[in-house]
């Protein structure tokens, strides 16, 4: 199988730009972002696809319920089919971009960046330029010869019930 085989040692089956709102008080300015972007390059050619993937948590979150959506954040940053991602925020959210920086540990600057609106003055173009940045640098990766047994796999049981793991697993 084919793979792209990321610097941090792990094993990707497609080379995506994600667009990942820390709150979504931003969506409607990160899919601007997203289509003008399309636009500019005839879809991202030469990669499988920008997504964004709007949510609408993050304002006002306290506890778990922000430590719940920060941890999801956290793992989208680090999944090895994001070529390239950008993370934007709004500025007034409790998930803090700086905040959230500190939380990820060692990422690549040239494939991971981060924006605040509020700190921008023109958020759409200011972030068109962080996508073509990405999408220059994640375009070039190409995919190489890999094993099955390299990739990690998510799975759910959707249909289980609070007693399944006692009486059907």
């Amino acid at each position: 199988m084919q793979i792209y085989r990321r610097a941090n040692g792990d094993v990707g089956v497609r080379n995506e730009l994600w667009i990942l709102p820390t709150v979504g008080c931003v969506n409607g300015i990160a899919r601007q972002i997203q289509n003008r972007f399309l636009k500019e390059t005839n879809n991202a050619e030469g990669t499988d696809g920008v997504f964004l993937f709007s949510h609408t948590y993050g304002c006002s979150q306290l506890g778990d319920d922000h430590i719940n959506t920060r941890t999801m954040l956290q793992n989208m940053v680090r999944h090895p089919n994001a070529g390239a991602v950008l993370v934007i925020g709004l500025g007034c959210e409790n998930n803090q971009v700086a905040a959230f920086r500190e939380t990820l540990g060692d990422i690549d600057p040239e494939r991971v960046h981060f924006m605040i609106c509020q700190q921008q003055d023109d958020e759409i173009e200011a972030g068109i330029e962080h996508l073509h940045q990405l999408y220059n640098v994640m375009r070039n990766d190409k995919r190489e010869p890999g094993k099955l047994s390299e990739l990690k796999f998510g799975l759910e049981c959707g249909g289980s019930d609070g007693l399944s793991g006692i009486t059907a697993n």
